[in-house]
């Protein structure tokens, strides 16, 4: 999840529940991280390094991992806080970057990048980029289910497929 989903209360229902989460860290806010005797951690990364801390406490009463990484090129670290292992979290957190970039670069090919959808109009517009992705999606699932029934063994088919 975003940042603005960083808080204590919607992380103690998720562990209540039994879910498993994965926040991006709002650090700009200066958070507070405890480790297991109350010592305040502070978060600080270097460019181009990785930092997971385990059994650490988000505002001295939730137990998480968190995973910190501040790749060259960005102005900033990112940090995810979760209660899975902390490796994984940044994995998971990465790969839904990739969709949400995707869907900005499409916005903005589309020229609608700065579009709210509370408006009428605007709402209209996001339904017909809903609706150009699903009707790529659904091309793309048709082209792999044509060549899935022309005989040939699934990893052949995704090769054809991704490396026309």
């Amino acid at each position: 999840m975003k940042r603005e989903f960083s808080y204590e209360g919607l992380m103690v229902d998720f562990i209540e529940e039994g879910m498993k989460f994965v926040i991006r860290l709002n650090n700009s806010k200066k958070p507070i991280i405890t480790d297991k005797k109350g010592n305040r951690i502070e978060l600080s990364l270097s460019r181009g390094k990785k930092v997971f801390l385990r059994g650490v406490y988000y505002k001295g009463k939730v137990k998480v991992n968190i995973a910190g990484e501040w790749k060259k090129g960005f102005k900033e670290p990112l940090w995810v806080i979760t209660n899975i292992e902390p490796e994984e979290a940044l994995k998971v957190y990465k790969a839904r970057m990739k969709i949400e970039e995707s869907f900005r670069d499409l916005k903005d090919i589309l020229r609608i990048n700065k579009i709210m959808n509370k408006k009428q109009e605007n709402m209209e517009k996001m339904v017909a980029l809903v609706l150009l992705a699903y009707v790529i999606g659904f091309l793309v699932e048709e082209e792999i289910r044509d060549r899935a029934y022309s005989g040939k063994k699934w990893r052949k088919i995704l090769e054809d497929y991704l490396f026309f």
